[in-house]
């Protein structure tokens, strides 16, 4: 909303806050990546996406499964919790990445024109490649422990 009388320039702008649901789908200890290409960048995520309104995380993590990779899955726990906030404060992400378990399907890379590819990956391969958040670590440490510990509370992972 524009006040009247105040140059846009003293605006203050709350940046724009997205809820994103993702999903950690492991298949004989390979791990399942989409590639997205935004602003001329190309990176890997875990496949998931953001929350729309009257859908529950759980249900906005099973769609956006379905949608990127052809998959129906069932979410089983909650492991992490991050927050992307960029020095400029300019947008903020919260990701809730979940496990999840395929029920049925054949994987099929979905028709969203940021999604390139869609595929699983080694474990260690994680390091090697742009993948963000930055959880690589995390993932490999919650995967030692079969994803047995208490969700947690990963922090600020911008890059």
């Amino acid at each position: 909303m524009v006040c009247p009388g105040i140059p846009r320039s003293h605006i203050h702008q709350r940046p724009v806050i997205r809820i994103r649901a993702a999903v950690i789908l492991m298949e004989d200890n390979r791990i399942l990546l989409a590639k997205h290409k935004k602003g001329g960048k190309s990176y890997w995520v875990l496949p998931g996406g953001g929350v729309e309104e009257g859908e529950s995380l759980s249900e906005t993590a099973a769609r956006e499964i379905k949608e990127e990779t052809n998959l129906d899955i069932k979410v089983r726990k909650l492991i992490f919790i991050s927050e992307g906030l960029p020095p400029d404060k300019h947008r903020h992400v919260i990701d809730f990445f979940f496990t999840g378990e395929v029920m049925s399907g054949e994987i099929k890379k979905g028709t969203d024109e940021i999604l390139e590819d869609i595929r699983f990956f080694p474990l260690r391969a994680l390091q090697e490649i742009p993948f963000y958040p930055d959880i690589c670590e995390e993932i490999k440490e919650a995967f030692g422990t079969g994803f047995s510990g208490p969700a947690r509370f990963l922090g600020n992972k911008w890059t």
